[in-house]
Parts: structure tokens; C-alpha cells; sequence
């Protein structure tokens, strides 16, 4: 399945009125039933969770419907984890699984805030993760502010680790009818940036969002710029403070660790 190119910016003034109209905007329409399908961690982020220190504080940056918050929190090591999202219907979603939660109501929180404009001073965090967030700015300098803001809070020696949607697609099995996941396993870009859809389908009876959906042939289009390989790298590079500790290849997904001197 091949995704329409976009025609992103060309200039960094118009960037925020760009995403502000397919990137926020469309997440903000798409919150509960987006949240409905986001529900199982990557098992190298929670590997990355599971291996901070005892009580550690983590910024979970475009934390979404809180996902990674419920399962750090939920970890042996239970790190106190706050999380940040610029969509607020999605931090109203994750803030309420805080309130219903039994053992882990006391290990996480969540607020607005811009990836490119974080509310923490300098060097608080011991780690972050940055998850399938910075691949929706529309310019490349917009990129590595994002990338130079999450380092900021980080103190010395703290850790981030960034996942971002791949160009590079290996070809996966043909999907099995109304498979979701292996759908976005076979998606193909023909460009980098690009516009990727969300269709309002409903889901089998029972399940969550048969009951928070509008019109279920609904379409809304969200920007993506999906990194090539070296790219992520390389946006790294111009952040200062950083250096790669490793990068890999997860899940179609460009993915870094990176420490901060």
C-alpha cells in the first residue's frame, strides 16, 4: 500500500500552521479512537523502561493516550514517569487511566506541551523516550529543536531513546483480512513526506470505539515525514550534548539511544 506524497512547507515560518492543520487537528478528531488502538507496547521500549534505575524520573515526550506511562509504572523499577502530548483529548485519556488505576495511580502524570517547547528546566530527567512523535514535524530544523529540547531536560548521563517511522519497508507476509497491524507492516511511502490516513472503521462488536465513533467511513490525513536510513543520525548529530550510544532497526521504525554528555 503506497501513501500519497505530501507537499510539506517550504519555508520554517509556515511549518506551524502546516502541522497545526495535518498533524494536531487531525489527532485532535481522532483521539478516542486512535487511543483504542494504541494499547501494546514495542518490546525494545519496554526493555528500555524496564532497565532504568530504581525510581528513576522519565519524560515520556508525545506520550499519546499514555501507553508507556501505564507500563513503566507498572515495571519492577518503577520509575515515576511524566508524559507531555500536544494533542490534550489524548493526555485527557491517559490522565484517566491514572484515576482509574489501582497499584500504579501515584507513578505517572500528563500534560499539554509542544515537543519543540517542554515546561521542565534543564537536566531534571534521568531518562526519555521520544516515541513516534518528531517524524510529524514538517522541517528538518524543527526536527532537531524537537531532538535538542528533549536532551535539554536530560541531566549528564541520561538517556533518551527516539523511535521514527521508516522509509525502508522489507516486504512482510500478505496480511490476513481486517489484520490492522500487518496492514501497517506492508505500508509503502513513495516519498518521504508524505500523507499517511486514518479511517474511522468500526472494530468487532464489544470493542471500544464501536462506542466513541462518529461516521465510520470517515478519513482524516495525517503528515508524516518518514526518515531514510541515516537520517535519524544524522539530526542527532547537530544536537548538542549527544552522542549515539546505538541505533537499530525495530518494527519499520528508525530507532536511537542516545546519551547526554
Amino acid at each position: 500500500m503506497a501513501e500519497a506524497a505530501a507537499a510539506a512547507p517550504l519555508s520554517a515560518s509556515q511549518a506551524g500552521d502546516y502541522e497545526s492543520q495535518h498533524v494536531h487537528d487531525v489527532y485532535d478528531a481522532i483521539a478516542p479512537h486512535f487511543a483504542a488502538t494504541r494499547y501494546a507496547p514495542w518490546p525494545a521500549v519496554d526493555t528500555f523502561l524496564a532497565s532504568l534505575p530504581h525510581h528513576a524520573l522519565v519524560a515520556d515526550v508525545g506520550c499519546g493516550n499514555g501507553k508507556y506511562m501505564l507500563v513503566a509504572a507498572r515495571s519492577p523499577n518503577a520509575p515515576f514517569v511524566v508524559g507531555t502530548d500536544r494533542c490534550a483529548p489524548l493526555v485527557a485519556i491517559a490522565a484517566k487511566q491514572k484515576l482509574e488505576g489501582s497499584r500504579v495511580d501515584a507513578r505517572f502524570d500528563a500534560g499539554t506541551a509542544d515537543v519543540r517547547d517542554l515546561p521542565f528546566r534543564d537536566g531534571i530527567f534521568d531518562a526519555a523516550v521520544n516515541i513516534a512523535v518528531v517524524h510529524h514535524l514538517a522541517t528538518e530544523g524543527r526536527r532537531v529543536e524537537a531532538w535538542q529540547e528533549t536532551m535539554r531536560i536530560l541531566r549528564p548521563g541520561g538517556r533518551l531513546l527516539a523511535y521514527v517511522w521508516a522509509l525502508e519497508r522489507p516486504s512482510t507476509p500478505t496480511p490476513k483480512k481486517g489484520n490492522r497491524g500487518a496492514k501497517m507492516l506492508n505500508r509503502r511511502f513513495e516519498a518521504q513526506d508524505v500523507f499517511v490516513p486514518w479511517q474511522m472503521r468500526r472494530r468487532k462488536a464489544g470493542a471500544t470505539c464501536d462506542k466513541i465513533l462518529g461516521d465510520p467511513e470517515e478519513t482524516h490525513k495525517r503528515f508524516y515525514h518518514v526518515y531514510r536510513q541515516g537520517e535519524l543520525e544524522q539530526e542527532l548529530g547537530k544536537v548538542a550534548h549527544a552522542r549515539i550510544v546505538r541505533s537499530y532497526y525495530d518494527h519499520q521504525n528508525w530507532c536511537a539511544e542516545v546519551e547526554k554528555l
